[in-house]
């Protein structure tokens, strides 16, 4: 029987890393400590200007047993990251939190509480004011050298996380990556349930021989884009390598007209993109049919080719000062008819009424 002594104490490990990957700040604490610790950074930055404010990010490692955390140095921890890692790697440990402190100290100036929902990054993205910000840190203050935490892309599906580098290459490589899932995205062999965006930072060394690890598959294979081509599943890192970093955007792979759209012009690389002429059609009759209503943004150079524009620009002057239930009933028509006529398949979902569980269980898939 254990003793009161030998219960092991939980502790956490608080740190601040600047964009040299180096450790500003560190402490040692109990565990939910967190919101004061944020508190306490911000309060030192909360009346800068936003180009004063550094890339550093505010991590916290939870331990279930503090005699397991490397011990701190009684003069420099700048390098503390070389004595952690190996330790939270080894006991599968990751991140309990991550915030990026110019994240935390627009929540400040914005009363939004940074550890809810509405203080993520993927949601503070869409925030007007924080956009702008964004996008200065990304221009102006790289030239200043006030620059940005250095980071991988990530794409996280079920099968795991595809890094992806800023290198020529990895950039070459996320843009086949995504014209992949975009040219296969209706094919009914093919299909992943969601994809998620994130940036995590380089200093996760054991996964650094993942990154690109897609530009030797399609690139250097020279594969034919219309072929589908299993990756092979030690081409990913877990799924909790995510957790150190932050979420850019989030898409539902669930081949829907709305869907697509948004996954086709939801990327800042959207004009590199290109979209087939039959997946264009077939979006384009499945937004009618689900939302009564053309699709707006998708591929505007696919318009003039489209059969179907003169026919819908028809129904929008036909219902033009009639009530907006007409104008969709008739678009939902002229949908269902010709998605009946040349995409049967889909057509036939629709009529019985296919959940998206019940096509998943029906139809054999290619894990991508």
């Amino acid at each position: 029987m254990f003793s009161d002594y030998d219960t092991p104490t939980p502790a956490s490990v608080y740190l601040i890393i600047n964009p040299d990957q180096k450790v500003e700040y560190l402490r040692l604490f109990d565990c939910g400590w967190l919101f004061s610790f944020i508190e306490r950074e911000v309060s030192a930055y909360r009346l800068c200007k936003d180009r004063d404010i550094p890339d550093n990010w505010l991590m916290e490692y939870r331990f279930k047993d503090q005699s397991l955390i490397p011990p701190f140095s009684n003069t420099d921890n700048g390098d503390y990251l070389s004595r952690l890692l190996p330790v939270t790697n080894s006991l599968g440990i990751w991140p309990s939190n991550v915030v990026r402190l110019r994240d935390a100290v627009f929540c400040h100036k914005m009363h939004i509480e940074p550890l809810s929902e509405q203080g993520s990054h993927d949601v503070l993205l869409n925030h007007p004011h924080f956009t702008s910000s964004s996008n200065y840190y990304d221009d102006k203050l790289v030239k200043e050298g006030n620059y940005q935490f250095p980071c991988w892309k990530a794409l996280e599906s079920e099968r795991g996380v595809l890094l992806f580098s800023e290198t020529e290459n990895g950039k070459l490589a996320f843009r086949k990556y995504w014209q992949y899932l975009t040219d296969h995205f209706f094919d009914p062999k093919f299909h992943i349930e969601f994809l998620n965006e994130y940036h995590v930072p380089k200093f996760m060394d054991p996964y650094a021989s993942h990154v690109d690890r897609f530009y030797d598959l399609r690139i250097k294979r020279s594969i034919e884009r219309e072929s589908i081509t299993p990756i092979p599943q030690e081409f990913f890192a877990p799924r909790e390598l995510v957790r150190t970093g932050f979420c850019q955007q989030r898409f539902d792979m669930t081949p829907t007209g709305k869907n697509y759209e948004l996954f086709a012009v939801g990327m800042h690389i959207y004009k590199e993109i290109k979209v087939t002429l039959d997946n264009y059609r077939l979006a384009s009759l499945l937004h009618l049919c689900e939302c009564g209503e053309p699709i707006h943004h998708l591929s505007p150079e696919k318009h003039q080719q489209c059969p179907y524009e003169a026919d819908l620009n028809a129904i929008r002057e036909k219902f033009y000062n009639k009530p907006s239930e007409e104008q969709e009933k008739a678009y939902r028509e002229y949908g269902e008819k010709h998605l009946k006529e040349e995409f049967p398949l889909y057509w036939q979902k629709i009529a019985e009424h296919q959940t998206p569980e019940q096509e998943k269980a029906t139809t054999p898939k290619i894990k991508i």
